[in-house]
């Protein structure tokens, strides 16, 4: 199972992330230090662990705004050894061919789209994954899951479940996890928000779930030991 830090970008910067309210994200701080610059943030991730792969959303992209494609660019071809997940808001097949195009212009190839449905239309949905087997599906849950659960049991791929609700360590949503292990197997779904305690990462482990998506929990972690991170950091 794969743990796969969370990475909010806003304005340039590292924000925290709690609960989806994203007007109230701030720049991330930990233990009173400025952790807000993703390079220097990355960075003290690779310190704690293991990373194949980092999500990042583009919150500006995702509420219709600014982008901040150039550095993602920089932190893409930065980390080369890192496979990023990038939602970028993406409400068009045009949008996402712009990216693409973008990172091909650059040599850039370590990353996967992420398709929110909180910005992709239902009919867009629909003939996208008729041909496209390689992105991520955010199946994000805003009010407006139940037109999506229906039709994720026929699509093989990667899907990230997304509680927005939970964003923060609010805990795990069992109860919908629960309902949605009835129509698809556990090691397509990558769990998103809420995880707060080693007990729930174990038990989701033996549930054969394909990963958790985790901003909190890991701060929490890093922030036990940031001293020696820091020190780690500035000596190479």
């Amino acid at each position: 199972m794969y743990i796969i830090p969370a990475l909010d970008i806003k304005d340039g910067k590292i924000v925290k992330a709690y609960a989806g309210n994203r007007d109230n994200y701030t720049p991330l701080k930990i233990d009173s230090k400025d952790l807000s610059d993703p390079k220097y943030y990355i960075n003290i991730l690779k310190n704690f662990f293991f990373l194949k792969y980092i999500y990042i959303a583009d919150l500006n992209s995702i509420a219709g705004s600014k982008r901040n494609w150039k550095i993602l660019n920089q932190i893409l071809l930065s980390f080369e050894e890192i496979i990023f997940w990038i939602d970028g808001g993406f409400s068009s097949f045009s949008k996402v061919r712009e990216f693409e195009s973008e990172q091909k212009k650059n040599g850039i190839s370590n990353y996967k789209i992420v398709l929110g449905t909180e910005s992709l239309g239902l009919n867009n949905f629909l003939k996208y994954f008729d041909y496209k087997k390689n992105h991520i599906l955010s199946l994000d849950f805003n009010g407006k899951e139940k037109k999506w659960i229906k039709r994720i049991s026929k699509i093989n791929l990667i899907i990230i479940l997304m509680f927005m609700k939970q964003i923060g360590g609010r805990g795990i949503d069992w109860k919908n996890l629960n309902k949605l292990s009835k129509c698809k197997k556990n090691e397509n779904f990558i769990i998103s928000g809420g995880l707060k305690f080693d007990s729930e990462k174990n038990k989701i482990k033996k549930m054969k779930y394909k990963g958790i998506l985790t901003s909190n929990y890991i701060q929490k972690k890093i922030s036990r030991d940031l001293k020696k991170s820091l020190n780690l950091i500035s000596k190479k």
